[in-house]
C-alpha cells in the first residue's frame, strides 16, 4: 500500500482542528475588514464538506476493522447531509460525486460499495 493511500488514524481529528482554525481566521478577517454581506461560517461549512471528503476517502479505503462504521458516524456527527442540502454542493469528479452521495445517504452497505469502487479504481491506476 502506498504512503498516499495509507490509513491515517488521526486524520479526522486533525481535520476537525483545522476546521476550527479556518472558522476563527475567517471570522476575524471578516470582522477586521468589515465584511458583512457574506457569512464566514457558510464559507467554513463549504470548506468543511470538502475536507470531509478527504476524511471519508481515508476511512472508506482502509481495510481496518470498524472504519466503515466510523465513516457512517462521521457523516451523521458532522451533519454533512444537512450541509449538502443547505448549500447544494455538487462535484464534477466521479469519485467525489460518489462521496457526496454517501454523505447524503450514509450507510454501511454504501460505504462497503464505495470501498470496492476505490479498490477497483486504485488497481486500474496502479496497473
Amino acid at each position: 500500500e502506498s504512503m498516499v493511500h495509507a490509513y491515517d488514524r488521526g486524520l479526522y481529528e486533525n481535520v476537525r482542528l483545522l476546521d476550527a482554525v479556518i472558522r476563527n481566521i475567517l471570522q476575524e478577517k471578516f470582522r477586521e475588514e468589515g465584511i458583512a454581506e457574506v457569512d464566514p461560517s457558510q464559507m467554513a461549512d463549504r470548506e468543511k464538506v470538502w475536507l470531509m471528503t478527504y476524511v471519508l476517502k481515508n476511512e472508506i479505503r482502509s481495510t481496518e476493522a470498524g472504519t466503515l462504521t466510523r465513516a457512517v458516524r462521521i457523516c451523521q456527527k458532522e451533519q454533512l447531509k444537512e450541509m449538502l442540502e443547505k448549500y447544494r454542493l455538487q462535484a464534477k469528479a466521479p469519485v467525489n460525486r460518489m462521496l457526496l452521495f454517501f454523505m447524503r445517504h450514509p450507510g454501511k452497505m454504501l460505504a462497503w460499495l464505495d470501498r470496492k469502487v476505490f479498490e477497483f479504481y486504485d488497481q486500474r491506476q496502479n496497473a
